[in-house]
């Protein structure tokens, strides 16, 4: 069996795989499980207004020619994936690999399910949620 043949049926079932079982095993977050993320970061790491920890892995394959292929994610307090982007974005920075990702897009369209600022324990100050990553994050 040619190199073509065997990557394009290993991306076959890799989308049938993820149709199948996302659904179940991988289910967006909505306002109450933000909430409750929230919630477990500041009991188990003592941590207030945390709804995740951003990562980012660039894999570089040498298969005739050099390319990367991505994996983005968020994993919450218990380390477990809430979100996972993996693509192949070309050369591009960080910055760029992050804009133009689905993770971005979700984060975006997901403002309204994002938990909104609330009074910091003991103070009248409003603190916003954040998610924690490094630089290469906004």
């Amino acid at each position: 069996m040619d190199h073509y043949t065997v990557g394009k049926t290993v991306d076959h079932v890799s989308d049938d795989l993820r149709s199948r079982l996302s659904s179940k095993h991988l289910t967006l977050p909505n306002h109450d499980r933000f909430l409750d993320i929230a919630t477990k970061f500041q009991e188990r790491w003592s941590f207030p207004y945390v709804i995740g920890c951003f990562d980012g892995k660039h894999t570089v394959l040498q298969i005739q020619t050099v390319f990367s292929i991505v994996l983005e994610d968020i994993a919450d307090s218990e380390r477990r994936f809430i979100f996972i982007d993996v693509d192949t974005y070309g050369k591009q920075s960080d910055g760029g690999t992050f804009s133009a990702s689905t993770l971005y897009h979700f984060l975006e369209d997901s403002e309204s399910t994002l938990p909104k600022p609330a009074s910091f324990e003991g103070s009248g100050t409003a603190m916003p949620f954040v998610i924690l990553g490094d630089e290469v994050y906004p």
